[in-house]
């Protein structure tokens, strides 16, 4: 497994982030597990080319949100 921590900022509160890569680099899928503050938040696959997640709180993430962590994923974690 490897993971990838950052601070986020959540309006005017910093907290911190985890991508945690459970599948491993091989497969294609890319997917990950999101902490934020050691709280699982959801899930983020690659699948046909798009990043989908699978979250807790959906309205917690914009798709901006998700692209940003997918590029994150594809750059520290594959």
């Amino acid at each position: 497994m490897k993971d990838f921590n950052f601070t986020a900022c959540f309006g005017n509160v910093d907290k911190q982030v985890r991508l945690l890569n459970m599948f491993g680099s091989t497969g294609g899928s890319g997917g990950c597990h999101i902490y934020i503050d050691k709280y699982f938040c959801g899930q983020i696959f690659k699948r046909n080319g798009v990043w989908m997640l699978f979250a807790n709180k959906i309205d917690q993430f914009t798709y901006e949100d998700v692209e940003i962590l997918g590029d994150i994923i594809e750059r520290e974690l594959m």
